[in-house]
């Protein structure tokens, strides 16, 4: 809408986006089935330009802490060169590596395990536009008689 000092209003709209792409056992390589999340998130980074993402990488208990550690930071570097070959800029995609010190399952079974070895990420877009709207009231002169 216009206010009466003929400003547009201007429009903030957000939208969320959440990413999570698990690994085998001792692996970095991405399954093929995560990779249709991993280019969701490309055109979501594309459709919110000025947006930039963490990625967060995670291990199992399993094997030595500082195995990994770097382990986490493999698998989210491969997570970040999948996002960087569909055309993001290397410098709105930010990795980090937690090993195995933020479990999603505290359990012991191999399921707990499996959801420990993962990637997240998290991204809000955020667009403003300006809504233009104009109504014009004028007067018509008077036909004269």
């Amino acid at each position: 809408e216009v206010d009466n000092d003929g400003c547009g209003e201007y429009i903030k709209a957000s939208e969320k986006m959440q990413v999570r792409v698990l690994f085998a056992n001792d692996s970095d390589e991405i399954n093929p089935v995560f990779r249709r999340q991993i280019r969701e998130l490309s055109d979501f980074l594309k459709d919110y330009p000025t947006s930039s993402i963490e990625l967060q990488g995670y291990a199992s208990k399993t094997g030595g802490s500082k195995h990994n550690q770097d382990l986490s930071e493999r698998r989210a570097k491969n997570v970040r060169d999948a996002l960087l070959s569909y055309g993001i800029e290397p410098n709105r995609v930010r990795i980090i590596g937690f090993g195995d010190t933020h479990l999603a399952e505290q359990g012991t079974d191999q399921v707990s395990h499996a959801l420990n070895r993962r990637v997240t990420a998290s991204v809000v877009g955020y667009k403003g536009k300006v809504k233009k709207e104009w109504t014009i009231f004028t007067t018509l002169p008077e036909a004269e008689s």
